[in-house]
C-alpha cells in the first residue's frame, strides 16, 4: 500500500458498500483504520461516505433503495441506524451478484429509486458500486424531489472530503452543489474551471 503514497495518492477510500457495512459500524471504522494504517493516509469507506454525506444533504431521515436482498439490505439499514441516521423506509431487490446490477439500465435505476422512496425520508440512498448511476443522479433528484445518494458518487465525494477539496459539479447531484463555488470558480456563462 505504500505505492498508492509513493505515487502521490492523498487519501484512500474502499469502494465497496457492503464489503464495508456488512461489518457494521464498529466494524466499517476498524477497517477505514486498518487502511490507513496500512497505506500512511487518511482513509474511509463507500458506507462511512454515505453516512458523511447524508450529513451533508441535511438528510436525517432516508430511505434505502438497494438493489441487494432484502436481509443484506437490512444490513444497510441497521448500519445507517448504528450512526444516528433514520431509516424509514428500506427496499431490496434480491440481485446477489454484481454482474446483474451492472447490467441495469436508466429504467430499472428509476423504478428502484422510485420504489424505494419514501415521502418522510430527506434523501433516497442507492448502496451498490456496481449500480450505474452517475447519468441518472440529476433525473433521479428531479423525479423524487429530493437528493439522492449513490454509491460511486458518495465514495468519489468522500475522497475529495479526506484531503479538504471541493469540488462544484450540480451534475453529479445535491451532494456535489451543497456549497456555492469559491468567488471566480464559475464564469459567468456557467462554466466550471477546474483547478
Amino acid at each position: 500500500m505504500e505505492d498508492l503514497r509513493l505515487a502521490g495518492a492523498e487519501a484512500l477510500v474502499w469502494a465497496c458498500t457492503g464489503g464495508s457495512f456488512v461489518y457494521g459500524w464498529e466494524g466499517a471504522h476498524e477497517q477505514a483504520a486498518t487502511l490507513a494504517r496500512a497505506a500512511g493516509l487518511p482513509a474511509s469507506s463507500t458506507s462511512l461516505a454515505f453516512v458523511h454525506a447524508a450529513g451533508e444533504v441535511g438528510a436525517a431521515r432516508v430511505a434505502v433503495a438497494a438493489a441487494y436482498p432484502e436481509d443484506i439490505a437490512l444490513l444497510f439499514t441497521r448500519f445507517l441506524e448504528a450512526a444516528g441516521i433514520e431509516v424509514v423506509a428500506t427496499r431490496g431487490s434480491g440481485i446477489i451478484t454484481a454482474a446483474e446490477v451492472g447490467a441495469w439500465d436508466e429504467r430499472l435505476v428509476k423504478e428502484l429509486a422510485v420504489a424505494g422512496d419514501h415521502p418522510d425520508a430527506d434523501a433516497v440512498l442507492l448502496p451498490h458500486t456496481a449500480l450505474h448511476t452517475a447519468a441518472y443522479v440529476r433525473e433521479l433528484e428531479r423525479l423524487l424531489g429530493k437528493p439522492v445518494l449513490t454509491a460511486n458518487q458518495v465514495t468519489v465525494w468522500e475522497g475529495l472530503r479526506l484531503v479538504d477539496r471541493r469540488v462544484y459539479e450540480p451534475g453529479l447531484g445535491a451532494l456535489f452543489a451543497t456549497r456555492q463555488p469559491p468567488p471566480g470558480a464559475v464564469e459567468p456563462r456557467g462554466i466550471e474551471v477546474r483547478e
